[in-house]
């Protein structure tokens, strides 16, 4: 299958939109879903999402508040990375802790300055991500913003 590239990612962005972009990084990572949010206010909203199976609905994350999103933490500390939520003490709290078992997560922000929001990965399963699917997903998130 190869490597991913950047190049490849961005021109399929510019060509065939978002839902496409996020396609093409889930498919570098064991993860089910791969989304982004924007955040709007004390809110997290879905702006898109790929579901490896196309059951969607399986999970209604739709719009998710932020003082119990995954994503407070990703904003916070600049990344999120866990394979066991139910586990997590950065997770105390949150209605989605032990539900959404494995996520990756890292900030959007706006070129110039601000932030968009968050762009991630998840499951509910327990999935690990190497370092080398970690940094990719954390450039793409880069190039994602001059998108949103």
């Amino acid at each position: 299958m190869g490597d991913p590239s950047l190049d490849d990612f961005e021109a399929g962005l510019r060509r065939f939109g978002l839902q496409a972009a996020l396609g093409y990084l889930n498919k570098w990572v064991p993860h089910r879903f791969t989304a982004i949010y924007a955040l709007e206010g004390d809110l997290l909203r879905n702006m898109e999402v790929f579901d490896e199976r196309n059951e969607i609905r399986a999970l209604d994350l739709q719009t998710v508040q932020l003082n119990e999103s995954f994503c407070q933490v990703v904003l916070r500390d600049g990344k999120l990375i866990t394979t066991d939520s139910a586990a997590d003490a950065r997770l105390e709290g949150s209605p989605y802790q032990g539900v959404v078992h494995s996520y990756v997560g890292v900030p959007v922000a706006i070129p110039g300055g601000g932030l968009y929001g968050t762009l991630c990965h998840y499951d509910v399963v327990e999935r690990h991500i190497a370092d080398k699917e970690f940094e990719f997903f954390r450039q793409s998130a880069l190039i994602l913003a001059h998108y949103v």
